[in-house]
C-alpha cells in the first residue's frame, strides 16, 4: 500500500443511502479514492458498535496483521476485537456503479437499513453512520467547538 501514501481521501462528509437490499452506493469522491488506491474490494465492519467501517482491502490486511502482533502483548483484547470485526464484518466488491453490500448481521445490529448515512473518510477507511448518530456526534462537537479549536490553535491550526 506505499502507493496509497500519494492518494488524497474525501475531504468532504457526503450523504447517501442505504438501500432496501442493503446496498450503499458510495459517491464520485469515495469511488475515485478506492480505484486510486487501486482497490475493487474492501472489507466492511465495525470497531466500535456504533459505526460501520469500509476498509479498503489492503488496510484490512493490515488489521489482521495487528490482531497478530497484539495476541502476543494482549491476547483477551486482540481476540476480542478481531471477534467482534469479523463478527459483523464481511468481503463485499465495489461494483461498476459504486455500489457496495453491507454486511446483513451489521445493517440489522445497526439499524441501517433503507435509511439514509453520512459519509467520512477517517484514517484511511471510510466511516458510515447513521443520520442520528452523525446529528448527535456534530451537535456535541458544536458544544466543544470553541474550546478545541483554542487547543488545536496552539498546534498550528489556522
Amino acid at each position: 500500500m506505499e502507493a496509497s501514501l500519494n492518494v488524497t481521501p474525501p475531504a468532504e462528509t457526503y450523504q447517501a443511502r442505504v438501500d432496501e437490499k442493503g446496498r450503499l452506493k458510495l459517491n464520485a469522491d469515495f469511488q475515485r479514492y478506492l480505484k486510486d488506491l487501486g482497490e475493487t474490494q474492501v472489507f466492511i465492519t465495525t470497531k466500535d458498535a456504533k459505526t460501520i467501517r469500509i476498509y479498503p482491502l489492503s488496510l484490512w490486511r493490515k488489521n489482521e496483521a495487528v490482531f497478530n502482533r497484539a495476541a502476543e502483548l494482549d491476547p483477551e483484547a486482540s481476540e476480542d476485537i478481531s471477534l467482534v470485526m469479523k463478527h459483523f464484518g464481511g468481503f463485499s466488491d465495489v461494483d461498476g456503479s459504486g455500489r457496495t453490500l453491507i454486511p446483513e448481521r451489521l445493517r440489522k445490529f445497526l439499524q441501517i437499513e433503507d435509511t439514509p448515512v453520512w459519509l467520512q473518510a477517517y484514517d484511511g477507511a471510510i466511516n458510515v453512520m447513521s443520520d442520528a448518530q452523525y446529528q448527535q456526534k456534530l451537535a456535541a462537537a458544536l458544544e466543544r467547538l470553541s474550546s478545541n479549536v483554542h487547543k488545536l490553535q496552539q498546534l498550528g491550526l489556522k
